[in-house]
């Protein structure tokens, strides 16, 4: 079973890269190597997982856009943040851990320009998840 993440296109990270992120040349957003650990190389759990990721992340964007308070704002980007590393999906999870941190008044510039990032970011992800299941059912 745990031979299945072997079979996993992964390329090092380029120098100077963030680490632990895949430098893929073909634009993919998720370390399909932490995925197969994390889901201890069962593809079917892999589907599974990031399908859920799929729906948490519009729900949570949702509530990311409608939080009326810090703690509201914090919580969705916290759990954006957990829900990315969880599926190797680094450049989302680090776009939502700024997102965390961010101060100010709510539905400020500042805020609306993460929400947008963090919208480019996840639409990125899931179709780098979308691409992901076309190439296992071909």
């Amino acid at each position: 079973m745990a031979q299945a993440a072997l079979k996993h296109d992964y390329e090092e990270p380029a120098q100077g890269a963030t680490p632990g992120v895949a430098n893929h040349s073909d634009g993919r957003q998720i370390d399909l190597v932490h995925l197969a650990r994390q889901t201890l190389g069962d593809v079917n759990l892999e589907r599974e997982v990031l399908s859920l990721f799929v729906v948490q992340s519009q729900v949570y964007l949702l509530r990311l856009q409608a939080a009326e308070t810090p703690a509201d704002w914090k919580r969705a980007a916290h759990t954006i943040k957990g829900s990315a590393r969880g599926i190797g999906a680094w450049p989302l999870a680090e776009a939502a851990e700024a997102a965390e941190t961010l101060q100010g008044k709510m539905h400020d510039l500042a805020h609306r320009d993460t929400v947008d990032l963090l919208l480019r970011r996840v639409s990125e992800t899931n179709a780098c998840i979308r691409q992901y299941f076309d190439e296992k059912t071909v």
